[in-house]
């Protein structure tokens, strides 16, 4: 998929994994179906409980594994809960790249590519909210899933400046990618505080409207007039 005729970056794995942050990773089918049990039950715990209720005994009971077996992919909980964030974040990935295609589709407005964008950025906060609120609580106390976020974050804004780039007549060379930090702020608020939190209170709906007339106006969108 490319945008403004430059292919979208991927997370590099550059980032050094220590030892006991180290997956031993299933080689046979049905220990890899296993481990996917695992690493789905271990979404739904941080979910559910967020770092503190994500146990291996909890993981065990909510996964149908043996805690042994746990051990002997994951040295330790900071190893699996890394192992989890990062099956979680390769299913957002997909989400991610599906919702951006479709601010490229052929014969939309400027005004319209603008709240396709927007839509993606709170549609991924919106939908994973309770498993993104436990991540940001943790990630200062956990480094590889705090950079690892970042450089996801960095694709994403990747991403919804290329889509809005050749729609701009704004000339600042960073101005899409300015729009994309309120955007992105915007969507934190709501998934750590919640949508309830800053007066107004706004749906999703409202709050896609409100963020794409801001995106638009700071970025000197219009859309032709039709005769």
């Amino acid at each position: 998929m490319a945008f403004s005729g430059q292919p979208p970056r991927t997370v590099p794995d550059d980032t050094a994994v220590p030892a006991h942050l180290a997956i031993n990773e299933p080689r046979q089918r049905r220990s890899r179906e296993a481990w996917r049990r695992v690493l789905e039950a271990g979404i739904a715990l941080v979910e559910r409980d967020g770092y503190e209720g994500f146990t291996i005994t909890a993981l065990s009971e909510a996964s149908g594994i043996n805690p042994r077996a746990i051990y002997e992919r994951a040295a330790s909980k900071d190893a699996l809960f890394l192992a989890v964030y990062e099956h979680k974040m390769a299913q957002m990935v997909e989400q991610r790249d599906q919702l951006m295609a479709a601010t490229t589709e052929p014969g939309i407005t400027p005004t319209e590519t603008v709240r396709r964008a927007v839509h993606a950025v709170l549609r991924l906060f919106t939908d994973d909210a309770a498993f993104l609120r436990a991540v940001m609580a943790v990630a200062p106390r956990h480094p590889i899933v705090y950079e690892r976020g970042r450089r996801h974050i960095a694709v994403l804004g990747d991403l919804f400046a290329g889509a809005l780039e050749g729609i701009a007549p704004d000339p600042r060379p960073l101005a899409a990618r300015l729009a994309f930090r309120t955007v992105y702020a915007m969507a934190v608020l709501r998934t750590v505080q919640g949508p309830d939190f800053l007066a107004p209170a706004l749906g999703f709906d409202e709050e896609l409207a409100h963020l794409s007339e801001v995106v638009e106006r700071y970025l000197q969108v219009s859309t032709p007039m039709i005769d």
